[in-house]
């Protein structure tokens, strides 16, 4: 990622997503990001994002082309693992590009058009945990300003209610648990 990288983020409301978009952002790419709730759409325009689209729209396919001045994303962080929306984002990947599949939150099977990524030298390419050289560059742009900000905080007495909060799938980011 770096400047002028074009980065469609799916599921960006996620802890990971909305940490991955503004590092992006931070770094110079034009980020698009998505998330189907209206709520937390409005939270990540409050942290700055620019382009923030519904995937379930029938002209996503063309505000994302849009946000990128006509141009396919080079790089996609999927972190649902959506079918459908899978299938569409993989048609905007340009030339060259890669999928990182960081998460299938949603459990589905997705179909991939081998002949696709052979043809457009594309990559998909699976994530499960990051690596210390990796925690070194992200802790390198938190020392140039880099900063997420997390969706809620709860004191460690009120852990039950930060796990209510999670699992009722509003939060947009990380909730924090602060131990005083």
């Amino acid at each position: 990622m770096g400047p002028g990288t074009r980065i469609l983020v799916s599921g960006a409301s996620s802890g990971l997503g909305s940490t991955t978009a503004l590092l992006a952002k931070h770094l110079g790419a034009t980020v698009v990001v998505t998330s189907r709730d209206e709520g937390k759409r409005a939270r990540l325009r409050e942290l700055g994002l620019d382009h923030v689209l519904d995937p379930q729209s029938s002209a996503y396919a063309e505000e994302v082309l849009a946000a990128f001045d006509g141009a396919q994303a080079e790089v996609i962080v999927d972190n649902l693992g959506v079918d459908n929306q899978w299938s569409t984002n993989l048609e905007l990947l340009g030339p060259g590009g890669a999928v990182v599949s960081s998460g299938s939150l949603q459990g589905e099977s997705v179909p991939v058009d081998l002949r696709q990524l052979y043809l457009k030298s594309q990559r998909i390419i699976g994530v499960r945990s990051g690596n210390l050289a990796a925690l070194d560059r992200v802790w390198s742009e938190v020392r140039k300003g880099f900063r997420v900000a997390p969706d809620r905080l709860f004191a460690l007495e009120n852990i039950a209610d930060a796990h209510a909060h999670i699992e009722s799938e509003k939060n947009a980011g990380r909730v924090v648990v602060a131990i005083s």
